[in-house]
């Protein structure tokens, strides 16, 4: 498949005051993106790469699940579309035993499904219920809602990690054999929102978490029974900057530091990373639009989608500075996740 590729999911809803069409492919050879093809869907808001031009969308604000693919003629095929056992499914991963593992953020679930030979899904999945498994562990607690908002293989590949915005904490969850186990709960600052985490992998050992709410970046110690220690914590933003409107929301690392993108300050903050893993916030940059959610590394750059201001911007990675001026690639309406065509 041509490395040039890549698939944008876009909102396309009232209730998000959305512009966007479905989701679309995209030419991106040049630094001016083009589009090639667009398959109309509801708020196609994460695209996760399967095997074989297999792509799995999901559709914000619903409870279902799409399987596309990619044809020769650098088309969007659409495959099936099946219920995700939950509502709002935000952030999905596929496992080395071919499963796709999806979090519903509304309904608080975190539910798998099989994958067959062809990339289709099976329907007939597992789910497990975060705010049931938190209050088993700590029963005083009373009513929690929990929101989980992504789900991030460990490096020992049979357990996952699922920060829960909600409940602020960090679920490990161990995926061998059919059903999802919780084998450990790490609760979060008060009022953190953990939303996206991320493993360097030059420090395996290291897990950066972003949390959503206070515009933290908290680093954690992993060990090898799959503990979590929590070594510190800093601002994304820039010293004595309010918090009002403002949020942290992606996360990506690249060699030496680790990006996140902050929403209403509508920067991207750069941390470096010290031989011990480390993180010390270095600069915070413009992001180069309004509203970045989204951030990823495509090639020697950060991409950057803007939901708001309607464009995705194209920032070139600096070994020692960290990140350069972003540049405009593609406008195109609320644009939340970029996907390269692999």
């Amino acid at each position: 498949m041509d490395e040039n590729l890549v698939l944008v999911g876009a909102r396309t809803t009232k209730e998000r005051d959305a512009r966007g069409n479905g989701l679309t492919l995209w030419d991106a050879s040049k630094s001016e993106w083009r589009t090639l093809d667009t398959l109309p869907m509801t708020n196609p808001s994460w695209i996760t790469a399967g095997h074989d031009s297999t792509y799995y969308v999901l559709h914000g604000d619903g409870g279902e699940v799409s399987t596309v693919g990619i044809s020769e003629k650098r088309r969007i095929v659409h495959r099936q579309t099946i219920d995700c056992l939950g509502m709002n499914p935000v952030h999905a991963a596929v496992t080395d035993d071919e499963r796709l593992i999806i979090a519903n953020y509304a309904t608080g679930t975190v539910a798998a499904f099989n994958i067959d030979s062809d990339g289709t899904l099976q329907c007939n999945g597992k789910v497990i219920y975060l705010a049931e498994q938190y209050l088993n562990r700590f029963p005083s607690e009373g009513n929690q809602f929990s929101h989980p908002h992504q789900i991030l293989i460990l490096p020992d590949r049979h357990r996952i990690l699922v920060p829960d915005k909600g409940l602020d904490a960090l679920f490990v969850i161990d995926i061998e054999g059919e059903d999802l186990r919780v084998i450990d709960i790490v609760r979060t600052k008060p009022g953190s929102g953990p939303r996206h985490a991320a493993i360097s992998p030059d420090f395996p050992d290291a897990v950066y978490v972003v949390g959503e709410l206070d515009a933290t970046l908290m680093h954690y110690r992993l060990a090898q029974n799959n503990k979590l220690e929590l070594l510190g914590s800093c601002s994304t933003l820039p010293p004595g900057q309010v918090l009002d409107n403002m949020s942290a929301a992606g996360i990506a690392i690249a060699g030496a530091h680790v990006l996140v993108s902050n929403r209403g300050h509508d920067s991207i903050a750069v941390f470096s990373i010290d031989h011990g893993g480390y993180p010390t916030r270095s600069s915070v940059v413009d992001a180069g639009g309004a509203f970045p959610r989204f951030i990823a590394l495509r090639a020697d750059s950060l991409v950057i989608a803007h939901e708001r201001s309607d464009t995705i911007a194209v920032a070139a990675l600096d070994p020692a500075l960290g990140l350069k001026v972003p540049t405009i690639a593609a406008r195109t309406g609320s644009p939340v996740c970029v996907q390269p065509v692999l």
